[in-house]
């Protein structure tokens, strides 16, 4: 075997592996597929983000509805108590 120099069998082996799906796809992988894909990537994780961000904003809301709501919950409840107190027969 002469250095530098390849032979037929190295040749169509190699042929082979240059030609295999996997070849192929890392080929794609390596093209302008994958800056397609990592673009598509970006663009579903910021959907996702907004998507979530926009949940999390209405759970908020919800909360501070629920806080408030609660709020009028206890001053009623304080109020009724003072009234009940106030009309206790005294001993």
């Amino acid at each position: 075997m002469v250095p530098g120099v390849i032979m037929s069998r190295d040749l169509s082996t190699f042929a082979a592996r240059a030609t295999s799906p996997a070849s192929r796809a890392q080929r794609d992988r390596m093209g302008g597929d994958r800056h397609a894909d990592r673009a598509r990537t970006w663009d579903a994780l910021n959907a996702t983000a907004q998507a979530l961000h926009e949940a999390l904003t209405q759970l908020a809301e919800a909360a501070d509805e629920v806080a408030d709501s609660l709020d009028r919950v206890a001053s009623s409840v304080e109020a009724m108590a003072r009234d009940a107190s106030q009309r206790a027969p005294r001993p």
